[in-house]
């Protein structure tokens, strides 16, 4: 088996194994025996290799009568048991209990950590006990993790390029963090029991199919600019979407907010030129609260039902624009110079 020989040529310390693979093509196209095949990648089960190397993925194609041959390289991999500095494609083969201030830092550009479900457990320390932190590397991708009792589960910091998908955070001060970060994806992810569930500062990134719940704030959105946030379904936390701090002209697309305990949408702070568009607010104590500033924030199409306190709250030289919004007259606020434009 290819995991065997694999382990063998690491115990004899070999500089170059070559493993034998069967390839039929027919017709011009390529069979492979003995290995599923699922696109253009090879997937087997990793599970026993030795975690302390890197390993390097090489397919030679050569005719029947051996007179040419082809080489590909470049397709480093890694397998981890323990926290470790990342500078190569990684997969994790067990959960890992995490003392460490950061259990995995990605150190190199292009690295991919595939958890396959595994658990990443720290120890609650709410100082310094970083699940997987990126700062100034670009093109990382993080998937598949489990993340549990964390100060700050996937943080990344000045970089690039990213992919964020299909992890689970439980109880941490922070869930998914992307301070300075620019042209990435996020998307899948569920994050449960933290201060902010998803907290972004940066431009031209993608939010989206995230669940957020019991959180002090579900979308912590600051600095941000020309992001859109799509099909993101958050419950249970204080304030459902919390902008502030100059963030403008992002998009909000299908959202869904329901019962939260301050505010389903809050705007704070010099946030302005934002839009909404079919966001469903249900049960919250004040559907969409804005104040400090806020200005020229669209809502268009969106469904307000069942709000505790007020279906808006608009105060402190703050406006919003309603388009195609039915809410009810008797339960908004407006004070100072605050104004609902309809």
């Amino acid at each position: 088996a290819l995991r065997q020989a694999l382990a063998l040529c690491t115990a004899q310390a070999y500089r170059n194994c070559t493993i034998p693979l069967n390839f039929t093509s027919v017709n011009g196209s390529l069979y492979v025996t003995n290995l599923s095949v699922r696109f253009t990648n090879a997937w087997w089960n990793i599970s026993g290799f030795p975690s302390k190397n890197t390993y390097r993925v090489r397919v030679r194609a050569r005719n029947q009568t051996s007179t040419s041959s082809f080489d590909a390289s470049n397709a480093n991999f890694a397998v981890a048991s323990r926290c470790a500095a990342l500078t190569a494609n990684t997969t994790l083969y067990s959960d890992i209990l995490s003392n460490q201030e950061t259990c995995f830092a990605i150190q190199a550009n292009g690295v991919t950590l595939d958890c396959g479900g595994h658990t990443i457990l720290g120890n609650g320390t709410l100082g310094g006990v970083y699940g997987v932190a990126v700062h100034g590397y670009n093109r990382t991708v993080i998937k598949n993790c489990v993340f549990r009792n964390m100060s700050f589960a996937l943080v990344l910091n000045t970089t690039a390029n990213n992919t964020l998908s299909n992890n689970t955070i439980d109880s941490a001060l922070s869930g998914i963090t992307c301070w300075k970060t620019y042209n990435t994806m996020v998307s899948d992810n569920s994050v449960n029991s933290t201060l902010f569930g998803i907290a972004v500062a940066g431009a031209f990134n993608i939010i989206a199919d995230n669940f957020v719940s019991s959180s002090l704030s579900g979308l912590h959105v600051q600095y941000t600019y020309n992001t859109t946030y799509a099909d993101n379904y958050l419950y249970r936390n204080t304030d459902g979407i919390y902008l502030s701090n100059d963030s403008a002209n992002n998009r909000f697309l299908r959202t869904t907010i329901l019962r939260s305990t301050s505010s389903g949408i809050s705007f704070r702070h010099f946030v302005h030129n934002n839009t909404f568009i079919g966001v469903n607010l249900t049960n919250n104590s004040v559907a969409v609260s804005a104040r400090n500033t806020s200005l020229r924030n669209v809502i268009i199409n969106a469904t307000i039902a069942r709000s505790g306190s007020y279906d808006f709250q608009v105060i402190d030289q703050a406006n919003i624009t309603l388009i195609n919004v039915s809410f009810n007259l008797s339960r908004r606020l407006v004070s100072g110079t605050g104004k609902i434009l309809a």
